[in-house]
C-alpha cells in the first residue's frame, strides 16, 4: 500500500485503485497464480471504504490535494503571474483536520523497506509520547506510538501501516495456503505482538483480524491495539464469536474533550470525505469515477453500519475450492466495487471500461495522482499514465512527447488523449504560468 510509483503490487489509498506487477489482464489473473496478491490489495480497498482510518486516510490524501487546487485557485484571482515548482507546505496547509499532516505520520508509521526479522523475538514495546500542535482545538495534544526491539537489536516502529498489511498477509496466508515461514516487516509485526504478548491464543486468527479491524476504527489503530492486549493480559476478555462486539461496548475515546463512540467517529469521516470527493471531481468529466467512488463509500458505510466484525468473515474462504474463491473474489467485485486495476504494461481494467466516457472519466481521476506530484515533488519523475497513454492512443510516439519531465506541453494537444492535460484544465491551471528550478 503506497501513495508512490513502486515495481511491485500496491494499493493506492485515497485513489481506490491498484496495481499489479504482471502483464495478465484482469479476466486472466483471477484463477490464476496472481489471484493471492489480487486479493491482498483488494483487501486495502475494502479497508479504506469500511473503516474509519481507511476514510480518514482518504481524507488525509484528498485534503492535501483539495489544498493545493485551493492555493492555485486564489493565486490565480489575485492576478499572480507565476507559481514557483514545487510547493511547499508552507505556502497552504494552515488550516486542516486533526488527524491530518504530522498527526497522520505518527498514526501511520509507514515503513518503506521490508525488513525479514528471521529468528528474532520480541522483547520490547516501548511507548513513546509526542506532542503536537492540534489547529482544531488550538491546544497541544499528546499523540502515543510504539517502538518494537527485538532480540537482534532491530529496532521498528509500529503504527497503522502494519495492521492494514498484517490484516491483507494474515488473510492470503491462510486462505491461499501459502507456507511463509519467515516473519517480515510490516507484514507480521502486529501479529508478532499478538502471539509473543498473548501465546495462549496465537492460534486464534479470528480474534487477531478482529482486534485488527476494531483498532482500524479509530485514528491511532496502534495505541487501540497494543492497549486492547494490555488489558486483554490483565482482564479475562470475551474472545470468540462476540469478540468484536464486546470491544464495541466497552471502548470509546476522548476527543477535544468530547467522549466519541465508534460509530460517531465513523459518521463523521464519512461526511468529510463525501464532500471534498465532490470538490476535488466537481467538473462533469469526472461524473462517472465520482459516482462509482461515492457509490463504493456507500456500500463500505451500509456494510459498517451493522458494526459487525467484516473481514475475519473471509476466514471461511479457506474451505473453498480454488475455483469457488475465483467465483466469490469475481462476484465481490461486481456487487462491493470494481476498483480500477492497472497491470505491468499500464493497461487500467474497470468496470464498462470499454464505454469512452466512462474510460475518459477514470483515467482522469487516476491523473489527479501525477498532477499533485508535479506540483509538489521537486524530482517528477514523470506522468504515471505514461504507459496507459501510449496504449490507449496507440501511439509509441507519445513516450516521446516529454510527458516524463514537461507533461505541461502537452497540455495544448487535440490529437492525443492526455488525462493529465484534462485534469489541469479542469482546475482551471492552465491560466497561469509555473517554474521550476532555483
Amino acid at each position: 500500500m503506497r501513495f508512490f510509483d513502486s515495481n511491485y503490487d500496491c494499493y493506492y489509498p485515497g485513489f481506490f485503485s491498484i496495481d499489479m506487477n504482471n502483464s495478465y489482464s484482469l479476466d486472466n489473473m483471477l484463477g490464476s497464480r496472481y489471484e493471492s496478491e489480487l486479493f491482498h490489495e483488494y483487501i486495502h480497498f475494502l479497508q479504506d471504504a469500511t473503516t474509519t482510518y481507511g476514510i480518514s486516510n482518504t481524507n488525509v490524501i484528498l485534503r492535501k490535494i483539495w489544498d493545493v487546487i485551493l492555493y492555485i485557485q486564489n493565486c490565480i484571482k489575485n492576478g499572480q503571474k507565476s507559481i514557483h515548482l514545487p510547493l511547499t507546505s508552507s505556502c497552504f496547509y494552515n488550516d486542516v483536520a486533526t488527524n491530518n499532516k504530522e498527526f497522520f505520520n505518527f498514526y501511520n508509521q509507514y515503513t518503506e523497506n521490508v525488513i525479514v526479522l528471521k529468528e528474532s523475538f520480541l522483547i520490547e514495546i516501548r511507548e513513546k509520547t509526542i506532542e503536537e500542535y492540534d489547529s482544531t482545538s488550538l491546544e497541544d495534544i499528546n499523540i502515543n506510538f510504539y517502538e518494537l526491539t527485538f532480540k537482534n537489536g532491530y529496532k521498528c516502529n509500529f503504527g497503522a501501516f502494519a495492521i492494514y498489511e498484517g490484516m491483507a498477509h494474515c488473510l492470503q496466508k491462510i486462505i491461499y495456503k501459502k507456507s511463509i515461514n519467515e516473519k517480515r516487516n510490516p507484514y507480521d509485526l502486529a501479529y508478532i505482538i499478538w502471539a509473543n504478548c498473548l501465546p495462549n491464543y496465537k492460534d486464534d486468527y479470528k480474534s487477531f483480524l478482529d482486534l485488527c479491524e476494531f483498532s482500524l476504527m479509530f485514528y491511532n489503530p496502534a495505541e487501540v491495539f497494543i492497549k486492547t492486549i494490555d488489558d486483554m493480559r490483565k482482564i479475562d476478555y470475551k474472545l470468540g464469536e462476540n469478540f468484536f462486539s464486546y470491544l464495541l461496548q466497552n471502548f470509546k475515546i476522548e476527543q477535544n474533550n468530547v467522549v466519541k463512540d465508534l460509530k460517531t467517529l465513523f459518521d463523521e469521516e464519512y461526511k468529510r470525505c463525501y464532500l471534498v470527493i465532490n470538490e476535488i471531481f466537481k467538473s462533469d468529466i469526472y461524473s462517472q469515477y465520482r459516482e462509482w467512488l461515492l457509490n463504493v463509500l456507500n456500500k463500505g458505510y451500509k456494510d459498517r453500519i451493522e458494526y459487525k466484525p467484516i473481514f475475519s468473515s473471509l476466514l471461511l474462504l479457506q474451505n473453498y475450492k480454488s475455483e469457488e474463491r475465483t467465483e466469490w473474489l469475481v462476484r465481490v467485485f461486481q456487487d462491493f466495487g470494481y476498483p480500477p486495476v492497472r497491470n505491468a504494461d499500464g493497461i487500467f481494467f474497470f468496470k464498462n471500461a470499454k464505454d469512452i466516457n466512462t474510460s475518459i472519466s477514470f483515467l482522469s481521476a487516476q491523473a489527479v495522482y501525477s498532477v499533485y506530484h508535479y506540483l509538489h515533488d521537486n524530482e517528477f519523475l514523470g506522468c504515471n499514465l505514461k504507459d496507459t497513454c501510449i496504449e490507449i492512443n496507440n501511439c509509441e510516439e507519445f513516450g516521446n512527447l516529454d510527458c516524463e519531465k514537461n507533461p505541461l506541453k502537452l497540455t495544448g494537444t487535440e490529437k492525443l488523449l492526455c488525462p493529465f492535460s484534462i485534469v489541469w484544465k479542469t482546475w482551471g491551471f492552465d491560466k497561469i504560468n509555473f517554474e521550476r528550478g532555483n
